[in-house]
């Protein structure tokens, strides 16, 4: 902030800020050499020790080469990664609009059926990233940006680790308050039925302008998911028994994403035989 313009790595040209997060800045900027706009993802690291430097630096780096990796009309595309001042930075495609975060902070909540549009689109891309063996782990409304009729991107996978490099000695406690599935706030493996509770945290937010679980803290409401009991949805209609399935406590009792995508083009989600277990509410039969 303050800084006066400038280039880095000798080609992309900062022009202004578009926000800050808790691991770096995303700036809007222009690739001189090809003319074209771009968003840059500046991770500010802590200050630590030259070894510590440089291992969040080659973290930085795997981050953009997981979502380098994917492909998909609802993933925002990874450009390039260059270091520069000792600082990693992320050149990405350039969206033009809010974030759903914004959005509904903006507008107030989505209507039923744009959220479940969004949540279809959504679910396709993290179904995309299953299939490469890619866990997201940090879906949130934060991490949505909405184009031009509301298409949906999702960006960051700064926490996101291969399924086969998962282990219970390697993973942590990691995620969003109020998103990260109980399992992944235990720092157990993630799996993609990680990805199923953030989306459908997500999507409840949208359409109710409020998050499903909450604490006095942050680290109150990190735990809610685990202890708590999602908040009765008041404005969700016909979603309603979709996203409290995506959000049951149990990994095993959510629906997979390509039953998710069926369920919320269709309006049906079928039932489980036998009860879902958790302190989660009874479904309302319609």
């Amino acid at each position: 902030m303050g800084e006066p313009m400038r280039v880095i790595a000798g080609r992309y040209e900062l022009q202004r800020e578009l926000g800050v997060g808790g691991m770096g800045a995303v700036w809007l900027g222009r690739d001189q050499v090809l003319g074209r706009s771009v968003a840059i993802k500046e991770v500010r690291l802590a200050p630590v020790d030259a070894v510590g430097t440089t291992k969040l630096t080659a973290a930085a780096f795997r981050e953009a080469r997981t979502a380098a990796a994917l492909s998909h009309t609802h993933i925002v595309p990874v450009y390039d990664v260059v270091e520069h001042r000792s600082r990693p930075w992320i050149v990405m495609l350039a969206i033009e609009g809010p974030t759903l975060l914004q959005r509904v902070l903006d507008s107030g909540p989505l209507d039923v059926d744009t959220v479940a549009t969004i949540g279809a689109s959504l679910a396709s891309a993290l179904d995309a990233a299953h299939e490469q063996g890619i866990v997201h782990r940090d879906v949130k409304p934060a991490n949505v940006l909405l184009a031009t009729d509301d298409h949906p991107w999702l960006t960051d996978f700064g926490i996101a680790q291969t399924l086969a490099g998962a282990s219970s000695t390697s993973c942590r406690a990691k995620g969003s308050p109020g998103y990260a599935a109980p399992e992944q706030v235990r720092g157990e493996p993630p799996g993609p039925a990680v990805d199923v509770f953030g989306l459908g945290a997500t999507l409840y937010y949208a359409v109710e302008g409020e998050h499903a679980f909450s604490g006095d803290d942050g680290w109150a409401t990190l735990m809610a998911p685990e202890f708590g009991v999602v908040r009765t949805p008041e404005r969700a209609g016909w979603l309603e028994p979709i996203l409290l399935r995506m959000l049951a406590r149990r990994p095993a009792d959510r629906p997979t994403l390509t039953r998710i995508r069926e369920a919320l083009r269709t309006g049906r989600l079928p039932q489980r035989r036998g009860p879902v277990r958790g302190c989660l509410p009874r479904l309302r039969r319609r």
